[in-house]
């Protein structure tokens, strides 16, 4: 039996939590992402993002982070990200794939990883693919 996705609360939600602790990669980023009708918030600073996070845990449908960050790596935010809500999609950006991080990608359930550089055609398919993916869960979760 299904549900009705309203009377669920089930929504595609486009609001975005983005963190990196380069300003001119931050700036790039809201840009591209707002240009894509994305609403962002931006963060350089892991653990700032988090006690933004940590307010309104339904207020994002995807959290994107670098992984190579002073304070808090993008996996730990992620653990914490998920602390909170298990359920909310993660990106990781990296300059630095290796297979020690693709090691803890799968093992962390990461949604997608981005290796730096990438074009702004390949992150609004990634980002489309993640919250398609995130939505179709919640459909699926409400009819079982």
């Amino acid at each position: 039996m299904g549900c009705n996705t309203a009377e669920k609360g089930l929504i595609r939600n486009n609001r975005i939590l983005f963190v990196d602790d380069e300003e001119n990669v931050t700036s790039i980023m809201n840009m591209m992402l707002e240009g894509l009708g994305y609403e962002v918030t931006s963060h350089a600073d892991g653990a700032k993002a988090y006690e933004d996070f940590t307010q309104r845990p339904d207020g994002y449908g995807l959290v994107i982070c670098d992984q190579v960050m002073p304070g808090m790596s993008g996996m730990d935010l992620l653990e914490k990200v998920r602390g909170v809500s298990p359920e909310t999609p993660v990106i990781l950006c990296t300059g630095y794939a290796n297979d020690e991080l693709q090691e803890q990608v799968e093992k962390r359930s990461v949604s997608a990883v981005l290796t730096k550089p990438f074009a702004m055609q390949k992150l609004a398919r990634v980002i489309s693919a993640v919250l398609d993916n995130a939505y179709e869960k919640q459909e699926y979760d409400c009819a079982s």
